[in-house]
This record gives structure tokens, sequence and C-alpha cells, in this order.
């Protein structure tokens, strides 16, 4: 819940001062280089931390998938082994 306010608030501030910015709105003096440094922040933590890790954890979900579909498929061949294995010991019999 936390995490959710923090992106909720920090992507409202980077939209107003990008906003702010690039309408020109008449802002005086100091607000003008917080909103800009503000926009800038938002840019490089946009690109530089939010894009590389959302990449990172798909790539890690992505390698998790492949391991439990590797493992899944290594049981229905044991399975299939074993059912192949019980026909040919019940046809051996008759």
């Amino acid at each position: 819940m936390n995490r959710l306010v923090e992106q909720i608030l920090s992507g409202s501030a980077w939209g107003l001062s990008i906003t702010s910015v690039l309408l020109d709105w008449d802002l005086q003096g100091f607000m003008v280089y917080v909103q800009a440094l503000a926009g800038l922040g938002g840019v490089v933590y946009f690109f530089g931390i939010k894009i590389p890790h959302d990449y990172f954890q798909n790539k890690a979900k992505r390698r998790q998938t492949k391991l439990q579909n590797k493992v899944l498929q290594n049981e229905l061949d044991d399975y299939n082994e074993d059912e192949a294995n019980h026909k040919n010991i019940t046809n051996d019999e008759d």
C-alpha cells in the first residue's frame, strides 16, 4: 500500500512539474528550478531505475517459469515411462 501511495505521489509531482514547465506557467524564481529538478529526477527514475527493474524482474520470472516447465515436463516424461514399463510388464505376463 505504501508503495502504491509513493508511486501515485511521485507520478503526480513529476507530471505536474513537467506540465507546468511545458505550458510555461508563470511561476517565479525558485519554484521553476525545483520543478525542473523534480521533472529531471522523474525522468532519471523512470528510465534509470523503474524500466531496468521491471525488465530484470520479468527476465527472472521468465527464467523461473522455464524451470518450472522443465520440472513438469520431466515429471510427465517419468510418468509416461512408468506407464509404458507397466504396460510392458503386464503384456509380458500374458
